[in-house]
């Protein structure tokens, strides 16, 4: 049967995450250290990892819910170096706000955007990703008709509840649809035990591939029409 549908992972797929996370972490913490004084140096990475581990095992469904997350650690950080509940509560809010808009500042990858057009004008388009980027805050909603996230669903990938959740959006069965990701697990792995064709993003030239033969590979977003073709 012919494709209808092809899906896409964002971060790392798109974009190169770490560098964005990291620069949205320091704009956090700089919004803060403005407004607490000597934040930074009071509150270490390790102690914001301890407060993150107790956070989440005290409440193990904000494990995929990161942006909720972040804002029960910081909060929580915030009153253990004095603020008051609420106080706390206002700051985290606001300083994820300021994180969540400097991690929407993408760089896409070569061809990125001029593969989504091409592909969003003969194929229904969806993202799914375990991150937690608004497809509309960065204006990929004009190329994606729908997106899941782990946090919408309570469970992210390699779990197959968002692959399936996509297919039963668009109406169509695996055989019908292609993911394509950089995650050899996340991604392909996961996809291809539904019986849904593959593509791995390998930009980096990982040396350890997917487990599993159903899926092409390509270094470049360049080369992804000519992947599609051959399915």
């Amino acid at each position: 049967m012919s494709i209808q549908l092809i899906t896409f992972d964002l971060d790392d797929t798109l974009w190169e995450t770490s560098p964005l996370i990291r620069t949205a972490v320091e704009k956090q913490n700089d919004w803060l250290n403005k407004r607490i004084p000597d934040f930074k140096e009071r509150i270490s990475q390790d102690e914001l990892t301890l407060i993150r581990n107790r956070v989440t095992r005290d409440n193990p469904e904000l494990k995929h819910d990161l942006t909720n997350l972040r804002t029960q650690v910081l909060a929580a950080a915030l009153q253990q170096i004095g603020g008051s509940r609420d106080l706390s509560v206002n700051l985290a809010q606001q300083a994820v706000e300021v994180f969540m808009q400097a991690r929407h500042e993408v760089t896409y990858f070569d061809h990125a955007i001029s593969l989504l057009e091409t592909l969003s004008a003969n194929y229904l388009l969806g993202a799914l990703s375990n991150g937690n980027t608004n497809i509309s805050r960065i204006g990929l909603d004009k190329y994606f008709s729908f997106s899941y996230s782990a946090a919408d669903l309570g469970i992210g990938k390699p779990a197959p509840d968002m692959f399936i959740a996509a297919m039963q959006h668009a109406g169509v069965t695996a055989n019908q649809m292609v993911h394509i990701g950089d995650h050899p697990e996340h991604d392909i792995q996961a996809a291809s035990a539904l019986g849904i064709k593959t593509i791995w993003f390998n930009r980096t030239s990982q040396s350890t591939p997917p487990q599993t033969t159903n899926y092409r590979e390509v270094t470049c977003l360049s080369d992804i029409p000519s992947c599609l073709s051959s399915f």
